[in-house]
């Protein structure tokens, strides 16, 4: 999905197996410009927009610490990658969870920039002039840090006066001071009931915010199910009918 020069650009499909970049995308070449050094390439989904990692080109991408488990998707191969300490910062793209998933499965950082965030131009898509699924580009790491210097080293290059369709924001650190720090938990999204050890795991996550002295409040979505329904109906070819 992130052409690279020279390199195949398959998005897991076997009728795209020989298909070569012939530039490389903008985000790269910026990436590039500042210094940095490309290595390997990660395995992801047939089609890109799920959530694990399995294709007739690679086959399927294990859990590094559990090879019975996922480690989730689109990006999975990247947040492997990650957890094995393979690479320090990594590049996924996300619409419904593709990186923050991989990210949660794999005990590393990620960031779901808000679209038309970071530059697009040059990417190739397998739903091309979509209105209703937008997805975005954005970091995988193994230290926060490492999300906050990817985004400022392409935000200060103002990739906009490019790409005119990205937002005209630049990247700004600030300092928090986590006794004015409020975290909403949501317990149950009122379609699916999270499994025993995602709850424990949530109240002991909860407990150490508590400690910290960060305010924790219950968070009730709304209508969740309607929003399910809708989304659905967008990303399935056949209006999730079947």
């Amino acid at each position: 999905m992130v052409p690279m020069r020279g390199r195949r650009l398959s998005s897991g499909w076997i009728k795209w197996i020989d298909r070569i970049a012939e530039d490389d995308a903008f985000i790269l070449k910026i990436l590039y410009e500042a210094g940095a050094v490309f290595y390997v390439r990660t395995t992801q989904p047939q089609s890109l927009m799920h959530l694990e990692c399995s294709s007739p080109v690679y086959g399927t991408t294990t859990n590094p610490f559990n090879r019975q488990l996922s480690s989730g998707g689109s990006s999975g191969g990247e947040g492997a990658l990650l957890a094995l300490k393979g690479s320090p910062i990594g590049i996924g793209t996300d619409i419904g969870g593709s990186i923050r998933f991989p990210a949660a499965t794999n005990g590393v950082y990620g960031l779901k920039p808000t679209t038309f965030r970071l530059p697009l131009r040059g990417m190739m898509v397998t739903q091309a002039r979509s209105q209703s699924i937008l997805g975005t580009i954005g970091p995988l790491a193994r230290a926060r840090e490492d999300i906050n210097l990817f985004m400022k080293i392409i935000l200060d290059t103002e990739p906009w006066r490019t790409e005119p369709s990205l937002v005209p924001i630049p990247w700004r650190t600030i300092t928090l001071d986590s006794t004015n720090l409020t975290v909403a938990v949501m317990w149950d999204d009122g379609v699916v009931q999270p499994h025993p050890p995602i709850i424990r795991a949530l109240h002991e996550t909860v407990e150490q915010l508590k400690t910290a002295g960060i305010r924790v409040i219950d968070w009730e979505p709304v209508d969740h199910q309607k929003s399910w329904d809708l989304i659905s109906a967008l990303y399935f070819c056949n209006g999730a009918q079947a």
